[in-house]
């Protein structure tokens, strides 16, 4: 699945897929509670002036929880039921990683990745794969992936 671009949805962003994609994870949550991490150096993210897009953003940027990588990589985390990856979406900033409270599975995209990546057990990939609208593949870890 293509990583989703900093802008508007369209059907070539990818950011429409974000529907299929929950659901296609939904019934391996089984309702718990989910963790997401948003990048931090997103345009305007984290700056609140009257002009700024964050302003704009349907959820609150927390105080807390931030989530340091290698790299020096800042992220804000957010915990709540796997639906609201929607509430990111229709803003164009889409969280780079997200995983259940059981880390049965994790989604994950560097922050200029082209691609998404998703680990987890064969019941993970089978429902991924069963949704041909995202355009999912399996790959070898051992392999050089796209970034």
């Amino acid at each position: 699945m293509q990583y989703p671009e900093l802008v508007e949805p369209t059907e070539e962003t990818g950011i429409v897929r974000a529907p299929i994609l929950v659901d296609a994870l939904e019934y391996l949550t089984k309702g718990q509670i989910c963790h997401f991490a948003v990048w931090e150096g997103w345009a305007d993210f984290g700056r609140r002036s009257s002009t700024s897009r964050a302003t704009r953003l349907a959820f609150d940027i927390p105080s807390e929880g931030i989530l340091l990588l290698p790299h020096e990589l800042r992220y804000h985390l957010w915990s709540g039921p796997l639906s609201e990856f929607s509430t990111f979406t229709p803003e164009g900033i889409v969280p780079s990683f997200v995983w259940p409270e059981d880390r049965r599975w994790c989604l994950g995209s560097w922050v200029d990745s082209t691609a998404t990546y998703l680990g987890g057990d064969n019941a993970v990939a089978e429902a991924i794969l069963g949704a041909p609208e995202l355009d999912a593949r399996i790959v070898d870890r051992s392999a050089e992936q796209a970034r």
